[in-house]
């Protein structure tokens, strides 16, 4: 945290945070009142180490997305999750870094209208050095979130490709599936045809003594068919 605190506090509230940070301030502590803005550098303080944790839980999630993905082979359900996981992180760090480029600004300003009123030139010197080191802060707190950032596109143009991939696949396993059946359809295309021109009745019939006659002519165009097949294929893969 960018705030000092008490190992001896338990209380993780942002009250007693900031308390506790003005129990330590030396000029209170000495009856001297600072100007506001120098008064409240620990509650900016206390919300950049706010920053730094949402940060953190950011760098976990990107971490366990990228781990995943070097060490499993998702499938494309997985992927499409984690997509959306990313496309509402970019959404939200989005906008966070416009609440703390917001914030850096305050800063510059010295905060709220008369804030900075200075009456010596100590206080002055307090409020300069003030806003020196909360730029320091916030500013580290921008380009972690700008990192972040950077992250999730590359992990959202990763998962892109990704799940063309996997869409590839998927068409390619389909498209093969396909083609069984066009082949098994294809072989017995001719016996059905056969059948139907000899309406399979009388001496053609199963049983009969020319029902030698359908075997005669189906087998050799399914022969035919399929060697007709083969050679199609062949064909188009050379080319």
């Amino acid at each position: 945290m960018f705030a000092p605190r008490n190992s001896e506090d338990i209380d993780p509230s942002y009250c007693a945070s900031f308390i506790n940070c003005l129990r330590q301030d030396e000029n209170l502590n000495k009856g001297g009142i600072p100007s506001p803005f120098v008064l409240l550098k620990d509650l900016y303080r206390i919300i950049a180490s706010e920053w730094i944790v949402v940060n953190t839980c950011w760098e976990r999630e990107l971490n366990t997305i990228e781990w995943r993905l070097e060490r499993e082979e998702p499938r494309l359900e997985n992927l499409d999750r984690y997509l959306k996981s990313l496309f509402i992180s970019r959404r939200r760090i989005t906008l966070y870094e416009t609440l703390v480029q917001d914030q850096l600004s305050a800063c510059r300003v010295h905060g709220r209208k008369f804030w900075d009123k200075s009456s010596t030139a100590d206080e002055s010197e307090a409020v300069a050095n003030t806003v020196d080191t909360l730029e320091m802060d916030f500013e580290f707190v921008a380009n972690l979130l700008q990192r972040n950032a950077e992250r999730v596109a590359r992990n959202i143009n990763l998962l892109t490709a990704l799940i063309s991939v996997e869409e590839s696949r998927v068409g390619i396993a389909k498209s093969k599936r396909l083609e069984a059946l066009t082949v098994a359809a294809t072989v017995f295309l001719p016996f059905t045809l056969v059948a139907s021109i000899m309406s399979m009745n009388g001496a053609f019939a199963p049983g009969q003594a020319k029902h030698w006659v359908f075997w005669a002519f189906s087998i050799p165009i399914s022969l035919v068919v399929v060697t007709f097949h083969l050679i199609y294929r062949k064909v188009g893969s050379v080319k």
